[in-house]
């Protein structure tokens, strides 16, 4: 079954975006939160503090990178200089390189085109992942559409995907 990797930047954007919705007391998403991105949520503050709450309700357990892994390894050659990303993108990325059932969910644009180079495309941002939680049951378009307008608020994004259906 694929399942979608989550960077520390989505988490948040989810959270805020899903603010009132009740998504994170409807059960696991088919999702993965690296122990990388967890700490990156342990930071000092309220906003923090909700998105850990969140991804702890819809992801359930958080997925260590064991050290002496493949997936280790993969992490900290990602971070060999010039590095570009940070810590928790790495983290999605390497996890991702070795499973490739799953596939990474990336908000900053270098970590997008990272994740294109190194996982062959096997990357999606903020829209598509609504667009998978729609398609799988877990939120309504109308939900989504939701969703979207508060992240494009957030984010300064001009528009939706032209893929998603026209407003419901």
């Amino acid at each position: 079954m694929t399942r979608f990797v989550l960077d520390t930047d989505v988490v948040i954007a989810l959270e805020r975006a899903c603010s009132g919705l009740g998504l994170g007391s409807r059960g696991a998403l088919p999702v993965i939160l690296t122990d990388v991105v967890w700490d990156e949520l342990e930071a000092p503050g309220d906003t923090a503090r909700r998105a850990q709450e969140f991804a702890k309700a819809i992801a359930g357990d958080v997925t260590a990178l064991v050290a002496d892994s493949p997936e280790a390894a993969t992490l900290v050659a990602l971070q060999a200089s010039p590095k570009t990303e940070g810590p928790g993108e790495h983290s999605v990325i390497a996890y991702c390189h070795h499973h490739h059932e799953a596939i990474a969910v990336l908000q900053d644009r270098a970590a997008v085109r990272r994740g294109i180079e190194e996982l062959r495309g096997r990357v999606l941002s903020f829209h598509g992942l609504v667009g998978e939680l729609v398609d799988r049951g877990h939120v309504s378009w109308p939900e989504a559409r939701a969703m979207a307008n508060r992240y494009r608020r957030q984010y300064n994004h001009a528009r939706i995907p032209i893929w998603w259906p026209p407003d419901l």
